[in-house]
């Protein structure tokens, strides 16, 4: 197997280049004589041999090398911030908001159109939004050149921030997550400063790989669903002492 420190890069950049190839985890496995679950949790455990990866590069048309010199480059990328001016305008349109995002993350502009069905002069006015503002180097014929990595964040409390939390976030919360695909629990814990770290990098990653997830292939199938997933981990000044000093006080209204 490879270093640990080395195969996290390894594997997104392969993910990457199945994102741009259009070639899901199902195709992959039928690539490669393996099932769909099987290839899953190779990404997910990146459990990948050297033998292992040759051979997904030449059934993708690529060399080992070129994916090594593909993850060395990733590492050096920095994390692009969206300008305020940027923010606002993506924030304005939700649907011109979703459209940056696939683009962003190197979903092909043919796919966007079929699986989100948005039409091409729709698209057409999207991609001079996004050359105007720097985002993208649009050339003739609607081909363009992704000029941010997908390393993209906005600014806490900005435009993009305040959006998604004001169309999505409450409205998810009152979930009543019963359904068998569902999960929700909410849990107060004592943790050391080390745990906390250490669990802010969980987090984040898990967080980073459902989005991924989302902008494959098999997330346009119709069998997909949409899915939301809220990471958080904050201080809380919750305590028994509250729990009983407020019971304790609804008591006293009923006497």
């Amino acid at each position: 197997m490879l270093p640990h420190e080395n195969i996290d890069l390894i594997a997104q950049s392969l993910k990457t280049t199945l994102r741009e190839q259009g070639v899901s985890y199902a195709d992959l496995g039928g690539r490669i004589g393996r099932s769909e679950s099987s290839v899953k949790r190779l990404f997910s455990k990146k459990s990948f041999s050297l033998d292992l990866l040759e051979k997904i590069c030449g059934h993708l048309g690529i060399s080992l090398f070129d994916l090594m010199d593909r993850a060395k480059g990733a590492a050096a990328v920095e994390i692009y911030t969206l300008t305020e001016k940027q923010e606002k305008m993506l924030a304005a349109n939700p649907r011109f908001y979703c459209f940056f995002w696939l683009v962003v993350n190197r979903v092909p502009l043919k796919r966007i159109l079929s699986a989100y069905h948005i039409p091409m002069k729709e698209a057409e006015r999207y991609l001079l939004q996004l050359n105007r503002f720097k985002l993208i180097d649009l050339k003739p014929h609607n081909r363009f050149t992704i000029l941010v990595p997908r390393t993209v964040q906005w600014s806490a409390g900005g435009p993009i921030d305040k959006f998604v939390v004001a169309n999505t976030l409450s409205r998810f919360l009152k979930g009543r997550f019963d359904r068998p695909e569902d999960y929700h629990r909410f849990i107060i814990a004592k943790l050391t400063p080390e745990s906390m770290l250490q669990f802010k990098i969980r987090f984040k990653a898990l967080a980073d790989e459902l989005f991924e997830q989302s902008t494959m292939m098999e997330s346009t199938l119709k069998k997909s669903k949409t899915m939301g997933l809220v990471v958080a981990l904050g201080q809380t000044d919750f305590s028994l002492v509250h729990v009983l000093e407020a019971a304790l006080r609804g008591k006293q209204q009923k006497t």
